[in-house]
């Protein structure tokens, strides 16, 4: 894993929200039905990375919400840093790593989310 799957701004103080679906985990025999173990750690990007080194300490981690299949749309994993915790974040970029863990023991670490989160302007 080289790239970001994705990058979003936020400005501090705002809820932080993206969500991990079936098509991102890249093979279609496997299936999310919210059995998964999923975990989510966030840290700053150091050097401008989109790849979360070992070695730079998390900020924080986040617990998921998992939201089953519907008639329109798949199954998937919602990550949300509440308005209160983004108001105590730095302004910098962060990276966000999901890593689940099926039931069958099989271990998905999936692409970084970027998190730009920028002072708010007011």
């Amino acid at each position: 894993m080289s790239t970001a799957i994705a990058e979003f701004d936020y400005f501090r103080g705002e809820t932080i929200t993206f969500m991990m679906d079936q098509d991102q985990l890249g093979d279609a025999s496997i299936l999310l039905d919210g059995s998964e173990l999923v975990t989510c750690d966030v840290k700053v990007a150091v050097n401008g990375s989109q790849v979360p080194a070992v070695s730079v300490p998390k900020v924080l981690s986040i617990d998921p919400t998992f939201a089953a299949a519907s008639v329109d749309v798949g199954a998937r994993w919602y990550f949300t840093i509440p308005a209160s915790v983004s108001e105590t974040m730095v302004a910098q970029r962060y990276i966000a790593n999901v890593k689940l863990v099926f039931a069958t023991g099989f271990v998905d670490k999936t692409e970084s989310v970027v998190l730009n989160v920028r002072e708010t302007t007011t």
